[in-house]
């Protein structure tokens, strides 16, 4: 079977954040990625968490998810 993961930039907001968790909880999802300014510190067990810079994006581009 295909590992899906699903990427939110903004779950820290409130529409975010309920996207997050129902993402996180609905099973469709091997990984979530949660891409924020600043640790949200949730405990959610499939949701990884990259902190960005959104400054400073284009020391991003050669990260595992440039595209």
């Amino acid at each position: 079977m295909t590992k899906r993961t699903a990427l939110i930039a903004g779950s820290t907001g409130l529409v975010g954040n309920i996207l997050l968790h129902k993402l996180s909880e609905s099973g469709l999802y091997d990984e979530v990625i949660s891409i924020v300014r600043k640790p949200a510190e949730t405990s959610l067990p499939n949701v990884k968490e990259e902190i960005v810079d959104f400054e400073k994006l284009e020391e991003y581009q050669t990260s595992e998810y440039s595209c």
